[in-house]
């Protein structure tokens, strides 16, 4: 299966997208390093290239405190609707929200 795993550099995306490599499964890591900055992607369309072939996706973006370049509004609650809105229109039926903020 191929999955797409945001937050892949911090403490729980790291350690779920090594698992599931380690199951056997194709994972696309999606960080602020390599065009996962949450504050461009509040669009579904913005979602849409990352989501090509994808067939699930597990969310583990989260910030437990903010800073000018990162809100709780946008990293908490924008973002992460536009991705569940461009799974839908992407025909991605697999996802799993992590929420360090518990929203």
């Amino acid at each position: 299966m191929i999955i797409l795993v945001t937050g892949a550099n911090g403490f729980l995306g790291r350690h779920i997208a090594n698992t599931l490599k380690r199951a056997g499964h194709q994972v696309r890591e999606l960080n602020r390093a390599n065009g996962g900055d949450f504050e461009r992607l509040r669009t579904p369309q913005a979602w849409l290239p990352h989501l090509d072939g994808v067939e699930a996706v597990v969310n583990c973006v989260g910030i437990i405190a903010e800073t000018s370049s990162q809100r709780f509004s946008v990293v908490h609650g924008e973002a992460p609707i536009a991705l569940f809105r461009a799974c839908v229109a992407g025909g991605v039926r697999r996802v799993v929200q992590i929420s360090a903020l518990g929203t």
